[in-house]
């Protein structure tokens, strides 16, 4: 009577730990890459929220998303407009050729605090450059024109409700 508790707690313990063998082979489904439209869901200050909030993985790393308006002799002669969207920070127009007429940038409508956005044109200087402040926003001081190769960048104050030129 005694062996026979004896080998069924030890049988018992024998599947016990069988089982948890058999739990640490299970393998996790992993990303294997993330693409830059995947999304992840961010808890905002660590605190559960109703509703889901989410990130772009260049949110997450503090890589600055990015737009390329033209590039190449078809940037020559152009008027460009722009809206800024979240997670682009960075503005881009290329030409091969003369000069680019005119950039219009328009400012991202919810932005946060400290948030950034430059225009760099490369090749030839814009000719007319304009950032647009979205509504309830302003831009201090007014940008007139871009130099070829020089950024002109802004950051956004939300306490002010304002973009600086911050270079």
């Amino acid at each position: 009577m005694k062996t026979s508790r004896l080998l069924l707690a030890a049988l018992g313990a024998l599947g016990v730990l069988g089982a948890g063998y058999a739990i640490g082979q299970v393998t996790l489904p992993t990303v294997t890459s993330v693409g830059t439209h995947d999304l992840f869901n961010v808890l905002v200050n660590g605190v559960p929220v109703a509703g889901n909030r989410y990130a772009t993985a260049a949110q997450i790393n503090g890589v600055p998303g990015y737009k390329v308006l033209y590039s190449g002799a078809d940037a020559a002669g152009q008027t460009i407009t722009y809206t800024q969207t979240s997670g682009v920070s960075n503005v881009f127009a290329y030409s091969s050729g003369s000069a680019i007429t005119s950039v219009t940038i328009t400012t991202d409508s919810s932005p946060g605090d400290g948030e950034r956005l430059c225009y760099v044109g490369d090749g030839a200087a814009t000719t007319s450059l304009t950032f647009t402040a979205a509504t309830g926003q302003t831009i201090k001081p007014t940008i007139s024109a871009g130099v070829s190769d020089v950024p002109i960048c802004l950051t956004y104050v939300a306490s002010a409700a304002a973009w600086y030129r911050s270079n």
